[in-house]
């Protein structure tokens, strides 16, 4: 608490809290970001929202959709103000994307692509939480492009995956360097390549 301590003095932040029970106990704050891993997430938004502060909880909302459903209902129960930050979705490029193909500018979408490439720098300079679990992995960086394929193409009736390169994290979990995904989505078809 000592380095939040010293952060908050340099930018003249009014409160650091030890815990985020303790922060609720303040009465302290309006809004908070729900940036913990994600199988906490839908624990520490709902204690959050019960108690009336708005949430932004990081991508993924939750593990399931029975703990998205949770959030959603507490929110709506409270009147509380809840979001998910998929920042991807705003990244001037693929606003323009977006926009372009509103307009029809590229003409009517039929089939999407999108491929992601990370380093294996990347896999190893990922924060320890990841490597717990082989899904937080995916739950880190498969959200991003999955968020977009969603937003252009509709929501996925039927989806076919292909893994392959299997390769242990720390820690021993097991998981596959590259992801080939199909989808049959409301507007168009798509295609998710993923590799580390």
């Amino acid at each position: 608490i000592a380095r939040a301590q010293a952060l908050a003095e340099e930018h003249r932040i009014p409160h650091v809290f030890g815990s985020a029970r303790e922060a609720i106990a303040s009465c302290a704050l309006d809004f908070a970001h729900v940036l913990v891993p994600p199988d906490r997430h839908c624990e520490l938004a709902t204690e959050l929202i019960d108690a009336g502060i708005g949430v932004l909880v990081e991508k993924p909302m939750a593990r399931s959709r029975a703990e998205c459903d949770a959030i959603i209902r507490s929110a709506d129960e409270r009147g509380a103000q809840l979001g998910v930050n998929h920042n991807s979705l705003f990244y001037p490029p693929y606003r323009k994307l977006r926009q372009a193909l509103l307009e029809r500018r590229l003409g009517a979408l039929d089939h999407l692509i999108v491929t992601v490439n990370r380093p294996r720098q990347w896999l190893i300079r990922t924060p320890p939480w990841i490597h717990a679990r082989p899904e937080y992995l995916a739950y880190e960086s498969a959200i991003h492009p999955l968020a977009q394929i969603f937003d252009l193409a509709g929501a996925a009736s039927s989806v076919a995956t292909l893994a392959s390169g299997q390769h242990e994290l720390r820690g021993g979990a097991l998981f596959f360097e590259r992801w080939q995904a199909s989808f049959t989505c409301e507007h168009a078809t798509a295609q998710l390549l993923l590799s580390y």
